[in-house]
């Protein structure tokens, strides 16, 4: 198999994956008051806990560009999350997404059109593990042999592979260009006190009303697409580690044989 094809099913699972991950709420450029882009300048490396509270830093009373900028900062500095949920849009494509982000590891499954692909990323490396479905429509027909082995990509082999972290979604949450409400409104996620960030096209952010005010649930209804995202387990990691015995595609074609 060509580079190039190792190129365009990377990047579907990059695009995919964010495509879930970031449909909901901010407009480009956002920047902190410093005029600094926030991930990069606020919040700290230590593991969120969103606890409710109303401290000098809780978010509360700020306006809509800074508690976007809060969020944005205190998700680029969290240890890990786990991101779940879907979107739709009008064309009939569903996009859903079950993953653990963790620094640049990842893992976890994402569904793209009807599609289920089992995604690990670490090392530096991407391993997929798909039907012959979505390596026919992503690579070509001959790379349906791929079908149900654990394939492996080194990640220069697939542009955007670096968004698909929890920095790179961290840094891109504010990417979908549809400008803000200047005023938030309040409300909670299962209990826990939230201010709630509007784009003009109704599209929301939730983000933890606390000193760590990391995001807790996106809801999309842009361009055409419908959804909601949740963001869980603050903190909590895994131990994310290549599958054993993973194949090249080159290796797979030939006949190769991969373990779980």
């Amino acid at each position: 198999m060509r580079v190039n094809s190792r190129r365009r099913f990377g990047a579907a699972i990059a695009a995919g994956a964010c495509a879930v991950a970031l449909g909901g709420c901010g407009s480009s450029g956002t920047h902190t008051g410093s005029g600094k882009h926030s991930p990069s300048t606020a919040g700290s490396s230590a593991s969120p806990s969103p606890t409710s509270g109303s401290g000098s830093q809780a978010e509360e009373g700020k306006p809509a560009k800074q508690v976007l900028a809060d969020s944005k900062s205190a998700l680029f500095n969290a240890k890990a999350v786990h991101i779940t949920g879907g979107m739709s849009s009008t064309a009939g494509a569903g996009v859903n997404l079950d993953m653990q982000f963790q620094g640049q590891d990842a893992e976890g499954t994402l569904t793209l059109g009807g599609i289920k692909v089992g995604i690990v990323k670490t090392q530096g490396k991407l391993f997929i593990k798909a039907p012959g479905s979505f390596w026919s429509k992503t690579a070509g027909s001959k790379a349906s042999a791929l079908n149900g082995k654990w394939i492996k990509v080194d990640a220069k082999s697939a542009p955007g592979l670096g968004s698909f972290s929890l920095q790179g979604i961290a840094a891109s949450l504010n990417a979908s260009g549809t400008p803000l409400n200047p005023k938030t409104t309040t409300g909670t996620v299962d209990g826990q006190p939230a201010i709630i960030v509007t784009q003009k096209d109704g599209s929301k952010l939730y983000v933890a009303d606390s000193t760590t005010p990391v995001p807790l649930k996106i809801v999309s209804s842009s361009g055409g697409k419908k959804g909601t995202v949740r963001f869980t387990g603050y903190g909590s990691t895994r131990t994310i580690r290549p599958p054993a015995k993973a194949l090249t595609p080159q290796q797979a074609l030939k006949g190769g044989v991969s373990k779980t």
